[in-house]
C-alpha cells in the first residue's frame, strides 16, 4: 500500500487538483450557486504565488541549505498571511493566524522532508545505474 502511494501520489493529486479547479472555473463562469469558486480559485493563486516565490529563491545561491529554508519560509509565510487575509481565505484573527501559521509550517517541512527523500532515492538510482557500467 505504501508503495502504491509513492509511486501515485503525485498523478492523484494532480488529477483531483485539475478537476477541481476545472470545477471552479466553470462555476465562476457559469454563476453556479452555492458553491464555493472563489475559494478555490483564490486558494490555486495562492499556491501558485507560493510556489513561484519557492522557485525564484531556489534559483539564488544562499551560503548554506539552512540560510535558504529560513528565507523561503518567512518569505512564503509572509506572502500566505497577505494573499490569505486579503482574499478571504482566512479570518484576521489572532487564533486564526496561529493555527494557519503552525499549519503552514508544517505543510512547509514534510514538503522538504519529500524532497530530501525523493532526491536521496534518484541519487541511489544513479548510483545503480552507473555501477552496472563499471
Amino acid at each position: 500500500m505504501k508503495e502504491f502511494f509513492e509511486d501515485n501520489i503525485s498523478s492523484m493529486s494532480f488529477t483531483f487538483t485539475v478537476i477541481v479547479l476545472l470545477n471552479a472555473i466553470l462555476g465562476y463562469f457559469l454563476k453556479y450557486e452555492g458553491t464555493n469558486n472563489k475559494f478555490l480559485l483564490t486558494l490555486a493563486a495562492l499556491i501558485i504565488v507560493l510556489w513561484a516565490i519557492a522557485y525564484g529563491l531556489s534559483l539564488i545561491s544562499f551560503s548554506s541549505t539552512k540560510m535558504y529554508h529560513i528565507i523561503n519560509l518567512s518569505s512564503t509565510l509572509f506572502t500566505f498571511y497577505v494573499i490569505a487575509i486579503l482574499g478571504g481565505l482566512i479570518p484576521q484573527t489572532m487564533n486564526s493566524v496561529i493555527s494557519n501559521g503552525f499549519i503552514f509550517i508544517v505543510v512547509y517541512f514534510l514538503n522538504v522532508k519529500r524532497h530530501e527523500r525523493l532526491t536521496e532515492q534518484l541519487a541511489i538510482e544513479i548510483n545503480e545505474r552507473l555501477s552496472e557500467f563499471k
